[in-house]
């Protein structure tokens, strides 16, 4: 299964580009007990039908993250050759709206100008990662 992947998804998953190349996602990034929820979802895509949600990777370095995952059909000349991918750490998005809710909570008890300065250079932008894969 190809796997065409972003400077993100390498930040994300651990893996480059030339060493993911080729390689089947189920096994570089999920577990073996994993695998039947992962299938289920492959399943539902390949018919056709866009799957988001959450579910837990792995990365090269086997440390365990959970994603917010949206896998999508890619069709041409109305032909199913492939799945787009489009995932990000859950953990990046709770920081920055745990991060969100601090810098309010704090402009209504006076503090708004510090946090603000503090919120914009401790939050950095979640980066997404995205692939697309060939049915072949």
């Amino acid at each position: 299964m190809l796997f065409i992947r972003n400077q993100s998804a390498e930040n994300l998953y651990g893996w480059k580009d030339y060493e993911a190349s080729g390689q089947r996602v189920a096994n570089l990034l999920i577990d073996d007990e994993n695998h039947p929820v992962f299938e289920k979802i492959m399943e539902r895509v390949n018919s056709g039908q866009t799957w988001s949600g959450q579910f837990p990777f792995r990365k090269k370095s086997g440390q365990q993250f959970m994603a917010m995952v949206t896998k999508s059909p890619l069709y041409e000349n109305n032909e199913l050759i492939g799945v787009i991918t489009v995932s990000t750490d859950i953990a990046i998005i709770e920081d920055t709206d745990k991060e969100r809710s601090e810098e309010y909570w704090n402009e209504g008890h006076g503090q708004q100008r510090e946090r603000k300065l503090k919120f914009g250079r401790l939050c950095p932008q979640p980066g997404i990662a995205a692939s697309v894969s060939n049915l072949v």
